[in-house]
């Protein structure tokens, strides 16, 4: 393999690759799951199959939970791009999600949402008996019907999009797949800025796609550790394409991988990736 194709494209200085708490946190929901699931063993003794298939269900959603957020966390560091998963067909640049990705959010919606469904059929009407209050068995299953609702449609849209791609760009607009907002597309035309979005909370990897003048808040944020090229590697590709139209003809053909597994993503006369390529 050639030198080329093991480039690593460089974070932006903005980014950081993880919050220091969100350690804890995984640790956390992973000894949760381990927990449940250990619960489980014993319901199954007991032939509380109920009780059991809620416990394995949720107790495999918070250890999907902890290896998918862990994938996405590995995603933010610098690393080749992988390009297996990147096609260019019917003029459009294609990036389906990373596989690992991809695969844990999928296992983790319906682990989630057979949680949910189990919980709001049994509790209720104590079949199943949970050490939970008059209250609790009142309002929890509203709260497991949101979480079954919001597992049912992003399991949808995952498994209808994928095929799709995570991330879609022609030489006249991007379109990208968002958790809450579903699929959002873009034109360049309307496009101000590509960049990392000001504020503490938003280091942690993302994207700012601007539109509008300066301060009007219109545009979306651009989740980048999804795409199978990596986060970085996204973040220069939307940057680079958004600030040199006359190459975006590129994106209707092989070219643009080209350009990505030579490391033609990162602009000389752009100040932010001059910055980042001191770091190499």
């Amino acid at each position: 393999m050639s030198a080329e194709k093991e480039f690593s494209y460089p974070a932006p200085g903005e980014w950081e690759t993880a919050r220091w708490w969100e350690y804890p946190f995984l640790a956390f929901i992973a000894g949760f799951g381990v927990f449940l699931l250990l619960q489980a063993v014993g319901s199954t003794e007991q032939s509380e199959w109920s009780k059991a298939i809620f416990f394995i269900s949720l107790g495999l959603t918070s250890v999907l939970m902890c290896v998918h957020l862990l994938l996405l966390i590995r995603q933010s560091h610098n690393k080749p791009p992988v390009l297996s998963r990147v096609s260019v067909t019917d003029g459009r640049l294609s990036i389906k999600s990373a596989r690992p990705i991809e695969l844990t959010n999928i296992a983790m919606l319906l682990c989630g949402t057979v949680a949910a469904s189990v919980f709001i059929v049994t509790v209720p009407s104590g079949e199943m008996d949970l050490p939970l209050t008059d209250g609790q068995r009142t309002f929890f299953p509203f709260f497991a019907g949101a979480a079954l609702v919001y597992g049912v449609i992003d399991l949808l849209r995952s498994v209808t999009q994928a095929p799709i791609g995570r991330l879609i760009i022609t030489p006249t607009e991007i379109s990208f797949k968002r958790t809450f907002a579903g699929r959002t597309t873009l034109n360049f035309s309307d496009i101000t800025d590509v960049t990392v979005p000001a504020g503490g909370r938003s280091k942690v990897s993302s994207v700012s796609v601007k539109c509008g003048p300066e301060g009007s808040g219109q545009g979306a944020g651009l989740d980048p550790r999804w795409p199978s090229v990596g986060a970085a590697a996204t973040f220069w590709l939307v940057r680079f394409y958004h600030r040199h139209p006359e190459l975006r003809d590129e994106l209707a053909d092989h070219r643009v991988i080209d350009r990505i597994e030579s490391g033609g993503l990162l602009d000389p006369e752009d100040p932010k990736a001059r910055m980042a390529m001191r770091t190499m």
